[in-house]
């Protein structure tokens, strides 16, 4: 799944489907390529 940006077009972050959790580097790869910090995830 690939998610874009509604603004900025350019922008956008690929999301894996699995039917179980992601490891923790996949989570953080994917948090680094949409730029949000995993403090922000967890509040």
């Amino acid at each position: 799944m690939i998610l874009r940006h509604k603004v900025d077009r350019a922008r956008r972050v690929t999301l894996p489907i699995h039917n179980k959790d992601l490891k923790p580097k996949t989570f953080s790869s994917i948090l680094k390529q949409a730029g949000i910090d995993k403090k922000e995830v967890f509040r």
